[in-house]
């Protein structure tokens, strides 16, 4: 029983990851995607925490999905450290000219 509600859990974390890269969301899903593969990892001591934290990260898609996050405070905040390659001024290094 444990198998069939595991792998129903993960295929339901893939397909809305997958549906969230369909409409374009990708920092939503890459997010997704990267605590779904975080929360395995912690859990993955016993079969049992195994279980639990693969469901618990269907209900975090399900949430992702109806709440989508704000990252575009966090994208803004970036881009004031990183200025974009075509304003940068001076010598272009390249790995053939050093």
């Amino acid at each position: 029983m444990e198998f069939l509600l595991i792998g129903l859990a993960v295929a339901f974390n893939c397909m809305i990851i997958k549906v969230k890269f369909e409409r374009g969301r990708t920092a939503d899903g890459a997010l997704d995607a990267a605590l779904l593969v975080l929360i395995t990892v912690v859990f993955s001591g016993t079969y049992g925490a195994l279980v639990v934290g693969t469901i618990a990260s269907a209900f975090i898609s399900i949430f992702l999905l109806i709440n989508p996050p704000k990252l575009d405070a966090l994208k803004a905040d970036v881009e004031k450290f990183i200025e974009p390659k075509s304003k940068k001024k001076g010598p272009r290094c390249d790995s053939y000219n050093l």
